[in-house]
């Protein structure tokens, strides 16, 4: 009797199964999830950044106007090309008269960062600017 030899099948095992492409799909959609979310924080942080040296240097250049005028009705006037170099879509509030000055603008935390004519910084979480005064409280 002859005996005939088996030979096996080759399985070729190259490729990849569908489980493994899912696991590194959902790997890479969940970095990058983590990567946008901290971007857009950053990106918000640096907006507040930018609100806030906005508003400094608005103040620097309302005292120069005061120092000249010896008034600070028109505060506001001198100081409006600052207002284009604010981040879009940031409320802002300028306030002057005789008696002093005060720039208001929201945060994207949804806080009031107000600088006024006593040299004051501060941040509320409401609008500091009252009618009455030119006082960031």
């Amino acid at each position: 009797m002859l005996s005939k030899s088996i030979k096996p099948i080759c399985v070729d095992n190259r490729g990849f199964t569908l489980i493994e492409i899912l696991v590194v799909i959902s790997i890479i959609v969940l970095m990058v999830t983590i990567a946008f979310a901290s971007f857009n924080t950053t990106r918000s942080r640096a907006d507040d950044g930018k609100i806030k040296q906005e508003l400094g240097l608005m103040r620097l250049e309302a005292e120069k106007s005061y120092k000249v005028k010896r008034t600070a009705t028109s505060v506001c006037a001198d100081t409006s090309q600052f207002i284009s170099n604010l981040p879009s879509g940031t409320a802002f509030t300028c306030k002057n008269g005789a008696g002093g000055y005060a720039f208001e603008a929201v945060l994207s935390t949804g806080e009031y960062y107000c600088v006024d004519f006593f040299g004051r910084e501060r941040t509320n979480s409401a609008s500091a600017i009252s009618n009455s005064d030119f006082d960031c409280r």
